[in-house]
């Protein structure tokens, strides 16, 4: 019976030390297993129970944070969302998916970001490669859907736009054609030659 009693604390010491472990590296559920068995066959372990019930609460923290990260991912509020993430994975390692979503979110940010600083220079083709990637990674990451089609109806219409230009210009109807033209480079910072058309095409109304 002695060497039985022995037995049982020594096994309790080993899980006892490797939920510790498993607390550091934030490995929580593991730690709480291990602590589950050491109190269904010791409950008066040391100070295990104690530890338990911190781990246990660490635990419903990151239910509550990864929750919360959830919902403001649906309301859209990615940054909010990034910070619930990052809470997580402080307190637990691998905690359902809440490294891939931050991680997602993250990268969807920084091409979105990318796409917008693009929009902004009228670089319509390099705004689309953004969104898209944007896209791939988050189909419904805020408004990329409108800003897609928003960017394709705009390259139709500088496609228009320079073919317009270019029937004009060959008519020798400069007027029009400096208006295609114009309004094609409204559109976007730099397409095809139309610049220089542009150029050739005031030039000949200046005469």
């Amino acid at each position: 019976l002695i060497l039985e009693c022995e037995r049982r604390v020594e096994d309790a010491g080993r899980d006892y030390d490797e939920a510790l472990k498993k607390r550091k590296a934030l490995e929580l559920p593991a730690a709480k297993a291990l602590l589950d068995k050491l109190l269904a066959d010791l409950p008066k372990y040391g100070d295990a129970e104690k530890l338990l019930e911190e781990i246990e609460s660490d635990l419903r923290s990151t239910k509550q944070h990864y929750d919360r990260g959830r919902r403001y991912e649906d309301d859209k509020k990615y940054e909010l969302a990034i910070a619930r993430y990052e809470e997580v994975l402080a307190l637990t390692k691998d905690y359902e998916d809440a490294a891939t979503r931050m991680d997602e979110l993250k990268k969807a940010a920084e091409e979105y970001a990318t796409g917008e600083k693009m929009l902004d220079g009228k670089k319509l083709f390099e705004a689309l490669d953004a969104f898209e990637a944007v896209r791939k990674i988050r189909a419904d990451y805020a408004d990329v859907k409108e800003k897609i089609e928003k960017i394709r109806d705009d390259i139709e219409e500088v496609k228009w736009l320079y073919k317009k230009g270019v029937e004009y210009q060959k008519k020798e109807e400069w007027q029009k054609a400096v208006a295609m033209f114009e309004d094609l480079l409204d559109l976007i910072h730099d397409y095809k030659d139309a610049e220089k058309r542009l150029e050739e095409c005031r030039s000949h109304l200046e005469e």
